[in-house]
């Protein structure tokens, strides 16, 4: 991302702000962000102009794409803009490097009312020496000395993603390591195993969350 030299005026700033909540919800729920992409038109009321999303764009901050969802859908469907052409349809979402951006930008820190989420994450510059553990053949996920989540029953999806941090040694996050399958959408079978990784822990100590995309992150309960 090429460095940010424009000056922020309040519309820009407003947008951000209203984006960077849009994500936290979302990763606070482990929902795909683009349930909570952000509508062009409501942006637009609020003073954000075309140059701005252009410029937002352009800078590898925002992605677009154009809803088509049915009135009443319970489940928000879009597709993908072709070019930079705003329509009553237009929905935003930011993108890794602007969530980044906003972070600097807006100084959103965890106690900070529009983030809902509870988390810290693990680095370098304040990281803890302690990890998860996760013991195959015991099918245990442990933290700091304490059952995080012992399986009782298999749960193949689950198994695969906790094998895959502990053979790369729990980092902050991981590819997506479930195996291609055409019965259901990729996305979405992460997103259900990302939900079904934080529910019924014995000790809520680590929580897992998604991007939208096909990483998966950890990061200490707090």
């Amino acid at each position: 991302m090429r460095h940010i030299q424009r000056p922020m005026n309040r519309q820009i700033l407003d947008a951000l702000s209203h984006l960077i909540r849009a994500r936290d919800y979302a990763d606070d729920l482990d929902e795909d962000v683009w349930r909570f992409a952000l509508e062009w038109r409501s942006l637009r009321v609020g003073g954000l102009e075309a140059s701005d999303v252009r410029w937002l764009f352009a800078k590898q901050l925002i992605e677009l794409k154009r809803e088509i969802s049915l009135p009443g859908a319970f489940v928000r469907t879009f597709i993908p803009h072709d070019v930079v052409r705003l329509t009553r349809d237009t929905a935003l979402i930011l993108t890794d490097a602007g969530v980044t951006f906003c972070r600097s930008v807006l100084g959103c820190a965890n106690d900070n009312p529009t983030k809902p989420i509870h988390c810290r994450a693990p680095s370098p510059a304040n990281a803890s020496p302690v990890k998860p553990t996760w013991n195959k053949d015991r099918k245990e996920l442990a933290f700091a000395g304490q059952v995080v989540k012992l399986f009782r029953k298999p749960a193949i999806n689950q198994e695969l993603i906790l094998t895959a941090f502990e053979e790369e040694g729990w980092p902050d996050f991981i590819l997506d390591p479930l195996p291609q399958s055409g019965e259901v959408d990729r996305r979405d079978r992460l997103q259900s195993s990302i939900k079904s990784l934080n529910r019924h822990q014995s000790n809520h100590l680590i929580r897992f969350r998604g991007n939208g995309g096909n990483r998966i992150f950890w990061c200490v309960h707090t």
